[in-house]
C-alpha cells in the first residue's frame, strides 16, 4: 500500500494513494519515469544519505534500509512510485525530499506544497466555497485540508476528489473516504 501522507482531519483517514493500482505496483528500479529527472534507485540512495548525514532528521521518518540492499528499502521505493502516480509534479515533491540541506524541511506537509506549487487553485477554491456552505447550512462538513491537496494531485486524481464535491453536504466526507480506500488498494 502507498504510503504518502498526504492529509489526516477529523480522524477519517489519510490519502496517500495512487490514481492506479498499476501504477504503483510497477517498480522502476533504475529506469526512468517520464517528466522524472531521478530514479527509483537514486531517489532512495539520496533519502538515506540525507537521513545520514542529517540524523536526526526532524520531521521525517525513512524506514531502515531492507537487508541486502544498497541503502534502498520498500518503503522508500514505494514513496517513490506514489509521488510518481498521484503529483501532477511528482519531481518537485521528490526533490524536496532528497534536499541534501539540514536545515531544509522534508516533511510531508512542506513537500506536498511543492508539489502543488504553480498549479491552479481552482479547484481548492471550490472546494473551501463547497466546505463553508456547507458550514453555513448547519450540515455535517468535511475536512478543509482535503481541499488544500487538491492542487498537487494529478488531473485524474484531483477530478474524483473534487466529484465528491457534488453529493450533498452530508455525504461529501464518505464520498472523499471511499476515493481514498479505493486508491489505498495499491499493492
Amino acid at each position: 500500500m502507498c504510503t504518502l501522507g498526504m492529509w489526516a482531519g477529523s480522524g477519517f483517514f489519510v490519502f496517500v494513494a495512487v490514481g492506479g493500482v498499476a501504477a504503483c505496483t510497477t517498480g522502476t528500479g533504475g529506469s526512468t519515469v517520464p517528466g522524472v529527472s531521478s530514479t527509483e534507485t537514486s531517489y532512495c540512495e539520496q533519502r538515506a544519505a540525507r537521513s545520514r548525514s542529517c540524523a536526526p532528521d526532524t520531521g521525517v521518518s525513512l524506514p531502515p534500509p531492507d537487508a541486502g540492499t544498497t541503502g534502498t528499502s520498500s518503503a522508500c521505493a514505494e514513496d517513490f512510485r506514489c509521488a510518481v502516480a498521484i503529483y501532477a509534479n511528482p519531481e518537485a515533491y521528490l526533490n524536496c525530499k532528497m534536499n541534501p540541506d539540514c536545515s531544509a524541511s522534508t516533511s510531508d506537509k512542506t513537500c506536498n506544497a511543492k508539489a502543488s506549487e504553480g498549479v491552479s487553485t481552482r479547484d481548492a477554491d471550490a472546494c473551501l466555497k463547497k466546505r463553508a456552505d456547507c458550514k453555513a447550512t448547519g450540515a455535517k462538513t468535511f475536512d478543509d485540508d482535503t481541499c488544500a491537496v487538491i492542487p498537487a494531485l494529478n488531473a485524474a486524481l484531483a477530478q474524483k476528489v473534487v466529484s465528491c464535491l457534488d453529493q450533498p453536504c452530508d455525504q461529501i466526507e464518505a464520498c472523499i473516504k471511499s476515493v481514498g480506500d479505493q486508491i489505498l488498494q495499491c499493492n
